[in-house]
């Protein structure tokens, strides 16, 4: 999230500490705070604010609060002053919400609204973190989510047939054109507003074009909602439109939110807008968050933590949390009672697990404000723990280092295939719909693979396997796949064989693939295990284009060297050759002749015969350009 230094001040009767001690408090208590950038007079701070932080502070009131907790500043909130007109919401507009995919509804009607260019000030701030000003409305709309981090919306009124909102699933497909004047094809189970003729907005995600606010809007709806997240999620992803309205309510937003967005919404409206707003406000709400507290004590906060807080520290925490976040508390004997604030519902119970509580969580919630990097590591007192030795894995590992003795490299292949036994409720595509069998057919298509790219790696040999799980309908096993491709093709069956008896292993081989299974075979201990990859090992892109083979023969004086050759090629070449490798050497009459094979390929592109011929003439006569060096 862009946070505006100069935005943030807003909320503080004092100065603000600097940017640079902002970003390290909040970075160290808080959330990341990735960059820290100035903007002109202001600068911008980017936080990686994550999903169980959403709930409150995706908005600047909940980073105000963060900030005025850690530096002890006071807060300067918004207190929702404005006149409100006697008439009743109720007497132009109903609502009519007919999913439970709604937490909470709220409608508002302001009259006699002026839409015009927004004041500086309003600019100013949507300007700051990249957000463009359309007119003072819709302008004050995404300010205040901004503000309260609670997405909020507007309708022009006299565009909503006969008054009636109503929130409902798509039942068929059905077609709406967004804000952008974009057309999106709504499929059964999506979520929008209507009214009795048309779709007003995709819930949750972006207004429709047919209630747009305009220079001629005269009268408004506010609405402020929230759903439940699981749904805007599948929708967004499904339409493959992202908004910030889609990204908060995917991260869950307390339906307790609504109704100060609502205030402040309707404050700026009266304000800026010189709307006439309505008394009432249309309240759905169907199952009000409930209160909720969590009885801790220091004892066990401390034993959590690695900690040794006092009850003292403890209590000036509790209270700096009730002061700027909404927490409750009160001490009960050896305990402290604390109550959560509806809006943070990553420490309120989900409704599976109500009765249990979320005391780990009120835990991370004090240890993050008393400061995670104050804790001491400490080695454990009267260690005498000997591990057990899991003997699947000292097994698993012991054969892995004896294969790779034999010159075999590891493969890892899907368990997920287009056969199988095992059915997936939801694969990820059609080819991958079962649990595999049996490793054989990924080993053989590992297998094949490696087969074309054997002389990118310089291989005349390609032995590969793999160790994993196997399903059948009532079982899971651990199965052995060894798959070779020997200079000699006769061979590889042979060579299977031999591999399987000396590890006493029966086993199935076909097409160059053996299977055996593994059983509960296991060993006592991780002793002689080659745990150690090597220091050197250093990661390269593998390109994604094919490549192109060429032979290079040449005869040289005899007190020439391979590897002189071979430089003068690899210049020449330069970085498109991928591998060069001598195959043939042999000396006569005084001159000695080498045979290169070369492999050029590109990272960017598919590489034409025309290229690589193009990069052989070079070589060719960059070699000859040495007295006595002869190209065959």
């Amino acid at each position: 999230m862009r946070i505006s230094y100069n935005w943030l001040q807003d909320y503080f009767a004092d100065k603000l500490p600097s940017p640079e001690e902002l970003k390290e408090k909040l970075s160290l208590h808080a959330f990341e705070i990735e960059s820290l950038e100035k903007k002109g007079k202001d600068y911008i701070l980017e936080a990686d604010i994550l999903p169980n932080r959403a709930h409150d502070s995706l908005g600047y009131i909940g980073l105000a609060r963060e900030a005025g907790l850690l530096f002890e500043k006071k807060l300067k909130l918004p207190e929702y002053k404005y006149e409100k007109n006697s008439e009743k919401s109720s007497d132009y507009i109903s609502l009519d919400v007919r999913t439970s995919l709604v937490r909470r509804a709220m409608k508002r009607v302001v009259l006699n609204v002026s839409v015009r260019e927004s004041p500086e000030w309003l600019k100013e701030r949507l300007f700051s973190i990249g957000q463009r000003a359309i007119n003072n409305v819709v302008d004050i709309t995404n300010f205040v989510m901004w503000e309260t981090g609670q997405p909020v919306h507007a309708f022009d009124f006299d565009k909503i047939t006969r008054g009636q909102i109503i929130i409902r699933e798509v039942s068929d497909a059905e077609k709406i054109t967004t804000l952008d004047g974009e057309e999106y094809v709504l499929k059964k189970g999506m979520l929008v507003i209507s009214d009795p003729q048309k779709a007003l907005d995709i819930a949750g995600i972006k207004g429709g074009a047919s209630s747009r606010i305009d220079e001629k809007t005269k009268n408004i709806v506010l609405s402020v909602c929230s759903f439940e997240p699981a749904g805007i999620r599948k929708t967004s992803a499904a339409l493959g439109l992202k908004t910030d309205a889609s990204y908060r309510f995917e991260r869950d937003i307390s339906p307790e939110k609504t109704k100060e967005a609502m205030e402040r919404l309707s404050e700026l409206i009266a304000k800026n807008a010189s709307g006439r707003v309505l008394s009432e406000t249309i309240d759905v709400y169907p199952e009000p968050v409930p209160d909720f507290e969590i009885d801790i004590e220091a004892r066990n906060l401390n034993k959590i933590l690695g900690t040794s807080i006092a009850d003292s520290e403890l209590e000036k925490i509790l209270s700096s949390l009730k002061k700027y976040s909404g927490f409750d508390w009160q001490r009960k004997g050896n305990s402290y009672s604390v109550g959560i604030p509806k809006e943070r519902l990553d420490l309120l119970p989900s409704k599976e697990k109500f009765a249990s509580g979320n005391k780990e969580d009120l835990v991370e919630e004090i240890g993050r404000i008393y400061g995670f990097y104050k804790i001491k590591s400490e080695e454990p007192k009267n260690f005498n723990f000997k591990p057990k030795v899991n003997t699947e894995v000292a097994f698993t590992e012991s054969l892995k280092d004896f294969l790779v003795s034999r010159g075999f490299s590891e493969v890892m292949t899907y368990s997920f295939t287009e056969r199988g036994q095992i059915e997936l409720k939801n694969p990820l595509s059609s080819d991958k719909k079962y649990l595999r069998a049996s490793l054989f057919d990924g080993l053989l298509k590992s297998l094949e693979l490696n087969k074309r790219n054997a002389p990118l790696f310089g291989l005349d040999d390609i032995k590969i396997f793999e160790i994993g799980k196997v399903f059948g309908e009532d079982s899971e096993d651990l199965s052995l796949g060894l798959a070779v491709s020997l200079k000699n093709g006769k061979e590889n069956k042979k060579y299977l064989q031999e591999i399987l008896d000396e590890l006493n292993l029966k086993g199935e081989i076909k097409d160059n693939v053996a299977l055996a299974g593994i059983g509960k075979m296991n060993a006592p201990s991780y002793e002689g295990l080659k745990f150690d990859i090597g220091g050197n090992n250093k990661f390269k892109r593998i390109s994604q284009y094919p490549f192109v083979l060429r032979d290079i023969s040449l005869w040289t004086p005899s007190l020439v060297s391979s590897s002189e050759v071979r430089k003068l090629i690899e210049d020449k070449a330069g970085e498109l050759l991928a591998d060069i490798r001598l195959f043939d050497e042999y000396k006569k009459d005084g001159r000695v002749s080498y045979a290169f094979k070369l492999v050029f390929q590109s990272k960017e592109k598919t590489l034409s015969d025309e290229e690589a011929g193009k990069i052989m003439t070079e070589i060719e006569e960059k070699l000859t350009e040495n007295k006595g060096w002869e190209v065959r």
